[in-house]
């Protein structure tokens, strides 16, 4: 049966904890009150049994008769701010009462063998404490008096409890020191969980690297194994998707380039420009999509590896002119944006920005924002361009008057296959899952907004100043 109750390791540790402290608690006080009690009764007994050793050590034996002067430091040593009530009595040893007070009767545990005794008894109503003294009248074996000394328990119940809570609050105190001492053992000793919880956060959706397991505490190895032997599978399975993905994408391509090239012929062919142009080139537009999508999908496979990895396969770094680079880009688009009436304004164009990356990389990059661009803007649009720099960064920024992209779909778009218009099949919806991956890798960053003092969409790119020589 599942436990929904304490789903937290801390809960279940200090509850566990908890419930014997507050036992140990409980039993604890229970003693204390108790060793209170003890140590007000001894305190007690002895402040009354001095007073009868004074007062009996004040009898005087004349003949058969006896005569006492009652001293006041026997009582004034019972003194208290309780106003607790005092009784005596002095008796010889037929038990006549010579002086005192009569309600207090002898002792039946006081002889010769035995000289004291203390218990509680009632005297007027009011519970109170008894000590009886049994005193051998000097120059005298035979003869001896007994005397009985009462006090009410107003100082007894207040030197209890005030023993007690005194008690009780060191041991609070103690408690305390112990509860915080605990708490911060236990947040030290569930540190290792925060912190492997802390490394598997920040951990990127592609970083399947096994979890090391050096000063990692023996119970947690059993969990971290555990993890590592599901990513090693999860690893594999996905390193089996990236391979079918890929061999699927060339067997595509292939056949596509087949078609293509079967297609041109068909259009060149007399007999069947008549009678199946528009069949075939309709066909022609679907293939091309067709390959656009599987080229996207291969450039996207091997920019997904070269972030898993830090390597990109297919080319080299080289010292990049970002302004020679954007001019070709846009000669290559400008066929393309002529027959849908889209011109093309380039506000600013810094010819002395290089860096230093893979020039497939760049062009595929630059060419995505300009194509997701010209794909979705309506005839006699305009799209700008500009790259300059600014602060620390090389900026390009390309930028349209078309619809835009609401504010709270900026983020989905950049999803593989993502389509605000699923209507819209000349789009892939790969083209800025692309761009960002690119960006990933080289260590750009690509934020898109809405253009000021106009609809649209802005795609901005800030690189990363490098005027280091060719690698």
């Amino acid at each position: 049966m599942k436990n929904h109750h304490f789903k937290s390791l801390k809960a279940r540790l200090l509850v566990w904890i908890l419930i014997p402290s507050l036992l140990i608690i409980l039993i604890d006080a229970l003693l204390v009150y108790k060793q209170s009690k003890e140590a007000a009764i001894l305190v007690e007994d002895n402040l009354l049994l001095a007073s009868a050793k004074v007062i009996s050590q004040q009898v005087k034996v004349d003949g058969s008769f006896y005569e006492i002067i009652t001293p006041p430091a026997a009582f004034e040593m019972l003194a208290d701010d309780f106003r607790d009530k005092v009784y005596f009595s002095v008796r010889d040893k037929s038990g006549f009462l010579f002086a005192g007070n009569n309600e207090l009767v002898c002792s039946t545990r006081v002889d010769l063998n035995h000289s004291e005794d203390a218990y509680f008894s009632t005297l007027d109503g009011e519970p109170v404490r008894v000590v009886s003294y049994f005193y051998r009248i000097p120059n005298s074996e035979a003869d001896f008096v007994e005397t009985t000394v009462a006090k009410t328990l107003g100082s007894y119940f207040a030197l209890t409890n005030s023993l007690f809570w005194n008690t009780i609050k060191i041991h609070f105190v103690m408690l305390i020191v112990l509860m915080s001492s605990l708490t911060m053992a236990l947040k030290w000793t569930l540190k290792p969980i925060n912190q492997l919880a802390g490394e598997l956060e920040k951990r990127s959706s592609r970083d399947l690297r096994p979890l090391t397991i050096d000063d990692v505490p023996s119970e947690l190895l059993p969990v971290i194994q555990s993890i590592n032997d599901y990513v090693f599978r999860l690893k594999k399975n996905t390193q089996s998707y990236e391979e079918f993905l890929q061999n699927a994408a060339h067997h595509l391509r292939t056949s596509y380039a087949i078609i293509n090239a079967e297609t041109e012929i068909a259009l060149r062919n007399p007999e069947l420009r008549q009678s199946g142009n528009l069949f075939i080139t309709n066909l022609k537009r679907q293939v091309a999509s067709g390959v656009k999508v599987v080229n996207d999908l291969l450039m996207l496979a091997s920019v997904e590896k070269a972030n898993d990895s830090g390597i990109f396969i297919n080319g080299k770094k080289e010292r990049i002119n970002l302004a020679e680079m954007v001019v070709g880009i846009l000669e290559k688009f400008a066929p393309i944006a002529f027959q849908k009436d889209i011109a093309f304004n380039v506000m600013e164009l810094d010819t002395t920005l290089n860096i230093v990356e893979t020039p497939l990389l760049i062009e595929e990059l630059i060419s995505n924002l300009i194509d997701n661009a010209i794909q979705h803007i309506p005839r006699g649009s305009e799209i700008t361009i500009a790259l300059s720099q600014q602060l620390c960064a090389t900026t390009l920024q390309i930028s349209d008057n078309g619809h835009g992209i609401p504010a709270d779909e900026l983020d989905n778009v950049f999803k593989r296959f993502y389509r605000l218009d699923s209507s819209r099949s000349t789009s892939s919806g790969l083209g800025l899952s692309i761009a960002r991956e690119i960006c990933a890798f080289i260590g750009a960053t690509i934020t898109l907004s809405r253009p000021l003092g106009h609809d649209g969409l802005q795609a901005e790119i800030a690189f990363k100043t490098n005027n280091n020589p060719p690698i």
